[in-house]
């Protein structure tokens, strides 16, 4: 089965049942529930909620935490969170400093505390994926690489998504370098500035990362030109058009 979805935080201001329904209405059979508004941590009544509304409609579905190392971060919090939803994957931040800028000790620190997150997290049947992003400790396909190696876990993953001030051909050596530690993809079209245009103007660009990344794994529509509901039908439409779902 192809795995075509959203993230809640894509329309932040839409209830958790609105999430839903765009997701059916669309065609769609996965959400990325965002920590920041649709589901907090430590809400398991909400989580409860979320797990029966989805099984109900047959959506699958991960957590999307903002977890980034702060010191009132609670990864425990987090994972029993997730827990309580039934998902599988969580999604944390390499911090939130760039790889150029941490130093040695305090990198040796933060692999320390991954790997106590990762068993953490595999005694709960959950896999632990780092958001490839900007400012952080996976900003380069180099750090990335170096940051799952010398982690060296087997629930450890990467949601991938295209970076800020690459090209393609550097995105697709990326997908390459990567391919085998990406699990969820963040789909979007922003220029290196983040102004937002429609799916359908990066058609030839996406369809050679699928290509690349192939269909076992999730893509997930985040945020869209306008924050439109009209712009988003139109991406859903041209995603599942480029994935053949």
């Amino acid at each position: 089965m192809k795995l075509i979805g959203l993230c809640s935080v894509t329309f932040r201001d839409k209830s958790v049942d609105e999430i839903v329904d765009l997701a059916i209405e669309n065609g769609l059979n996965y959400i990325e529930w965002g920590a920041d508004i649709h589901l907090p941590p430590g809400d398991f009544e909400k989580a409860e909620r979320i797990k029966n509304i989805c099984q109900k409609n047959n959506i699958f579905y991960s957590y999307g935490s903002y977890f980034k190392y702060k010191e009132d971060d609670d990864i425990n919090l987090v994972l029993a969170t997730a827990e309580v939803l039934g998902a599988k994957d969580v999604r944390i931040w390499a911090k939130r400093i760039s790889s150029k800028d941490i130093s040695t000790l305090e990198y040796e620190k933060f692999i320390r505390v991954s790997k106590e997150i990762c068993d953490k997290a595999k005694n709960k049947n959950i896999n632990i994926n780092f958001e490839n992003h900007r400012k952080t400790l996976t900003d380069t396909t180099k750090s990335a690489k170096k940051l799952l190696a010398d982690i060296d876990k087997d629930n450890l993953y990467m949601y991938w998504q295209p970076q800020a001030g690459n090209n393609t051909s550097e995105r697709l050596e990326a997908i390459d370098i990567l391919k085998d530690k990406i699990s969820n993809v963040h789909v979007f079209n922003w220029d290196d500035e983040f102004n937002r245009y429609p799916l359908k103007d990066a058609r030839d660009e996406w369809k050679s990362y699928v290509d690349k990344l192939g269909d076992d794994r999730a893509y997930l529509l985040e945020f869209v030109e306008g924050d439109s509901i009209e712009q988003f039908r139109e991406d859903a439409k041209v995603l599942k058009e480029i994935i053949g779902g």
